[in-house]
């Protein structure tokens, strides 16, 4: 929660930055939050059918059971049918950060109640369990995602992040690739080729990404 509300207050200073109506920031936030959460069970109730035998567990969220990649393309789509109209690439790129924002919170509140948790290594001592503190890394991660997408937002061009969501992209490619790199410290079984299930979601999201963005510059050098 502590995420959410640090990655509302970035999002409200960015909207009244561009000179955007913060009316319904509220109800966007919460609709996105919320059809992001769904999406993150629901992933994982697909991927784990096994570990449910009761409409109880199903709900139960608070016992753990999270996608995260399911629930931010679940947040993504919620964002597009919220945003539709004038500005919606704008908002896009303008929310890119701030869910980062929140992630490195919940990452922080992963570290803490020990979900998604790293490797056995003896030379991480007792606070961080004896373990790689992936969780702590992606965090960090997030943090420099945030940085580099809000300096992005404000050097290029207006023109360009009005039609394009190149921070969007941007900082989507950038998480996947720092994902990718981080879960081969993450305690989950191999599946194919020596890589997680969750590297190989990282690995195609990456690649779509870099094709995005490729595609955006050729239209962009095309127009120019």
């Amino acid at each position: 929660m502590i995420g959410v509300f640090a990655g509302t207050f970035l999002y409200f200073r960015l909207l009244k930055k561009f000179d955007l109506p913060t009316d319904d920031l509220w109800k966007n936030i919460c609709i996105i939050f919320f059809v992001g959460l769904i999406g993150a069970r629901a992933t994982y109730i697909i991927l784990y059918p096994e570990q449910f035998s009761s409409f109880y567990e199903v709900v139960a969220i608070w016992q753990g059971g999270l996608v995260s990649y399911g629930g931010i393309l679940a947040g993504i789509l919620a964002a597009l049918l919220e945003f539709r109209g004038r500005y919606l690439v704008l908002k896009l790129n303008l929310l890119a950060p701030s869910f980062f924002v929140g992630w490195i919170f919940g990452r922080i509140g992963g570290f803490v109640t020990q979900n998604a948790v790293g490797i056995l290594n003896n030379s991480f001592g007792p606070i961080f369990y004896s373990r790689v503190p992936i969780q702590l890394f992606e965090s960090l991660l997030s943090l420099v995602i945030v940085i580099l997408s809000v300096i992005l937002i404000f050097k290029l061009d207006r023109k360009f992040i009005l039609k394009y969501p190149i921070i969007l992209i941007t900082s989507l490619g950038d998480y996947t690739l720092g994902r990718f790199i981080i879960d081969f410290w993450r305690e989950d079984p191999k599946v194919f080729l020596g890589l997680q299930f969750g590297q190989l979601i990282s690995f195609f999201i990456f690649f779509c990404c870099i094709i995005m963005l490729l595609y955006i510059f050729r239209s962009r050098k095309k127009i120019s």
